[in-house]
């Protein structure tokens, strides 16, 4: 089993971040294994309903769910968007510390140029074996309806820095407050091999493929009883 690093950034973080953010690490959320904390659609979710196989019995929806780690908010986050496209800040609590704001011109020929982008400069790092980068995307199946942490792949098997992510919030009206609650889940962070691929485009192998529906017809659950293999993340 590969082994994958988490550092906390200890101590004191930059010029903009207060020193009590730092003073009890107790306070704040951490990284954690996608499988410990699942969304509660799916923990209240039968495995049949009407006689019917549910979303829970699909194991390419398990794997995707269970794969990599959760990134949380570390602390509670409340923000006001204001007129000049600015965010004010609650004082009573840290989200300053955590957050900054990308330049619209940076994304402006995107489809959703007008939606606001903020970044959130978590305070941890993975570090990967040789070999192995990080996806980051948004969290899968969870409500991405007001926010969505944009998707990147990060080499930190040798990029020694910590996350900062870019989270895209939908439709955010000026004056509006945006509250994120601490363990929130904002990214997902799946870890995989680098190597290079070749598309090769052919014809079907109507044997195998007949001898696979063979098999799903014989069992419905023959995919996760013959074809997938667990992956571990721990």
């Amino acid at each position: 089993m590969e082994e994958i690093e988490l550092h906390l950034l200890l101590g004191e973080w930059g010029s903009k971040h207060s020193n009590r953010i730092f003073d009890n690490w107790s306070t704040i959320s951490i990284p954690y294994a996608a499988k410990n904390k699942l969304p509660e659609w799916h923990k209240s979710t039968p495995v049949l309903n009407n006689e019917q196989r549910t979303i829970k019995k699909c194991m390419p929806v398990t794997d995707v769910l269970t794969a990599g780690y959760i990134l949380p908010a570390p602390v509670d986050f409340k923000m006001l968007r204001c007129e000049n496209d600015g965010i004010q800040f609650t004082p009573s609590d840290d989200s300053e510390f955590f957050v900054t704001k990308h330049d619209p011109i940076q994304y402006d020929k995107l489809s959703w140029k007008d939606d606001c982008v903020i970044k959130f400069d978590l305070p941890w790092l993975f570090k990967t074996p040789p070999g192995w980068s990080m996806l980051y995307t948004a969290p899968a199946y969870r409500d991405h309806s007001k926010f969505e942490a944009l998707s990147a792949i990060v080499e930190t098997d040798t990029y020694y820095y910590n996350v900062n992510c870019p989270i895209r919030v939908k439709d955010w009206k000026v004056g509006e407050e945006l509250v994120i609650p601490k363990g929130t889940p904002l990214v997902q962070a799946i870890p995989f091999k680098r190597q290079d691929f070749k598309l090769k485009i052919d014809r079907v192998d109507w044997k195998d493929l007949f001898n696979t529906t063979i098999d799903l017809a014989k069992n419905p659950s023959a995919y996760r009883d013959k074809f997938r293999e667990k992956k571990k993340f721990t």
